[in-house]
């Protein structure tokens, strides 16, 4: 933000022809902001408040009767003040929350934990990411500032590296229902090349950046989708479609592999975004992880659509049998009590949540 100060800074040492060296804040990791660096804003936040003070004070007591020249005043200083703390507020973030940009969109991470009993294996999902770091979903804890190993699913490519965990998002920012079961880590990517950091911003621009437009663009009106939701009989599901984004596994002849990430799931079926195409009637065996443990399905594709040209797209998987492991998949299924099981779960998360 260009405030008075500066501008008249710049301008004298212009004029004057001094050399200097242009600096908001400190860039490195422990270091934080001191107050000589936010004096000037934080100056003119204290004439703003000063100036909404006395105008307000005015117009109470009857001082004054020009509402108008003293509204603007309030407004101007107003804006001003809330320019000078957005700011300070700006300055002051913790460095890896301020430091790039992060592409929102989700992406399957496998993680692995060292510790003394021995390597601890699981995954988890993307919130948003770059080539610098990761904000990270688990359903385990993982330890402030220790190194784990990582291993990013990124399309075709599978890119390993370690990771430090800088932070743990706080209790608020989860919701109440997922509280202890899912946890927000905030990682910074440690030994990564040119060429890999190169990959993944590639990544970036030309899948997350794409399926974030598609899922949040422009929509058909309230009128159109419910038509269409009474035409498709919707209301007229037995299980309703919750919005929720799980890792999930999908074998091939009995082996893992393409880890994708879900869209939605109910007690009937999920769908999911791929970056290869899959043809309707195929049948697959899948692996599912949520907060409250994992299950093992065997599911029918039964819609493809294209997502983004030649680089996603959505499936949707009507689920057929569900299985207590993966040995189960070729052997037996475990019935209506693991829909039902699935389904009481599912009741226990709010309609839209994501």
């Amino acid at each position: 933000m260009m405030n008075f100060f500066v501008f008249i800074k710049a301008v004298l040492k212009n004029i004057l022809r001094v050399k200097s060296k242009f600096k908001v804040t400190g860039k490195g990791m422990q270091i934080s902001t001191t107050l000589t660096e936010i004096i000037p804003q934080s100056f003119l936040c204290l004439i703003c408040f000063a100036g909404i003070s006395w105008g307000g004070l005015k117009l109470w007591y009857g001082i004054s009767s020009d509402y108008l020249g003293i509204g603007v005043a309030i407004f101007w200083s107003f804006v001003n003040g809330f320019l000078a703390m957005s700011g300070i507020e700006l300055v002051t973030r913790p460095y890896f929350k301020r430091k790039e940009f992060r592409f929102i969109g989700t992406t399957p991470v496998q993680y692995t934990v060292a510790s003394e009993s021995g390597a601890k294996v699981s995954v988890g999902i993307s919130r948003d990411m770059n080539e610098h770091g990761i904000s990270l979903v688990t359903f385990v804890p993982l330890p402030i500032d220790k190194k784990i190993m990582l291993t990013l699913f990124l399309n075709e490519k599978v890119l390993s590296c370690n990771a430090t965990v800088l932070y743990t998002a706080h209790e608020s920012d989860t919701y109440s229902y997922l509280r202890g079961k899912m946890f927000i880590h905030g990682l910074k990517f440690e030994g990564l090349s040119r060429e890999e950091m190169d990959f993944i911003t590639r990544y970036c621009f030309n899948t997350v950046l794409p399926r974030f437009l598609q899922r949040y663009g422009q929509k058909s009106s309230v009128f159109f989708r419910m038509i269409f939701k009474f035409c498709k009989h919707e209301r007229f599901r037995k299980h309703a479609r919750k919005k929720i984004t799980i890792p999930l596994i999908i074998y091939l002849q009995g082996k893992p592999s393409l880890a994708v990430v879900t869209n939605d799931i109910s007690a009937s079926g999920l769908s999911f975004t791929s970056y290869v195409p899959m043809e309707p009637g195929t049948t697959l065996n899948i692996e599912v992880f949520t907060p409250f443990g994992k299950f093992f399905a065997e599911g029918e594709i039964r819609q493809m659509r294209e997502i983004v040209a030649e680089n996603s797209y959505g499936i949707g998987v009507k689920f057929t049998r569900l299985f207590d492991s993966a040995e189960d998949i070729y052997l037996r299924s475990t019935g209506e009590d693991d829909r039902e099981s699935l389904d009481r779960w599912l009741k226990t998360v709010p309609k839209g949540k994501n």
